[in-house]
């Protein structure tokens, strides 16, 4: 290869490099469906394709059986493409009562992962006790489930999307095969959660916990 020649090639890689490392910014929908025999409020699905795109959604109720609306996310895909798609799934089963003080909420929990349960027993009640005061729900006891939930679930999932930290996420990759279609996420009653597209299936447990309020 003569010298200009080279030099050519390498200038052109230095310009192609950056953009194989991006990819394309591919689109796929996500429905939910609650798969237990009892209504889930404040249904809320985090999205994280590494740090590059980020989508958060929240349901307002979903009976059982029932599902959701989709709604979009946004991934790469493309030669060397190194990003991951990482989710968390929470909300809150409609059986359970909302106290004075405090309410259960459920997560996806792919390890136990005790930052995670930390996070919700100390940030979570001044996140969600905030996003009550600002909502005029000062009696969450006496307030609608869906209306308190649907308010816990957006002040969880907008401090979680702000926060750049994957770990006790579950990864679903998505790819080529998942552009324009859907990724289906099955809440299930016997504590898994289930993430099936046209490229595969990852599964998942979810736990349970009591979530103070703030207020």
């Amino acid at each position: 290869m003569q010298p200009s020649t080279f030099f050519q090639s390498l200038f052109a890689f230095t310009l192609l490099f950056p953009l194989a490392l991006c990819g394309d910014g591919e689109k796929a929908y996500v429905q939910v469906i609650n798969n237990t025999p009892h209504s889930i409020s404040g249904v809320g699905v985090v999205h994280k394709y590494s740090n590059v795109y980020k989508e958060e959604h929240v349901y307002d109720i979903l009976q059982p059986g029932q599902w959701s609306s989709p709604f979009e996310v946004t991934y790469n895909t493309g030669w060397l493409t190194t990003g991951r798609d990482w989710w968390l799934v929470l909300g809150h089963n409609d059986n359970d009562p909302i106290g004075k003080n405090s309410m259960s909420q459920f997560y996806t929990d792919p390890e136990n992962f005790q930052d995670i349960i930390n996070w919700l027993e100390s940030a979570a009640p001044t996140l969600i006790g905030a996003a009550l005061t600002a909502a005029e729900i000062l009696q969450p006891e006496l307030a609608a489930v869906t209306a308190v939930a649907g308010v816990a679930a957006e002040a969880l999932c907008s401090a979680m999307l702000n926060d750049a930290a994957t770990a006790g996420y579950k990864q679903h990759i998505l790819t080529d095969e998942d552009k324009g279609k859907v990724l289906q996420i099955w809440i299930n009653n016997d504590g898994t959660v289930n993430f099936i597209s046209p490229s595969g299936r990852s599964d998942t447990e979810y736990e349970t916990r009591q979530v103070g309020l703030g207020l």
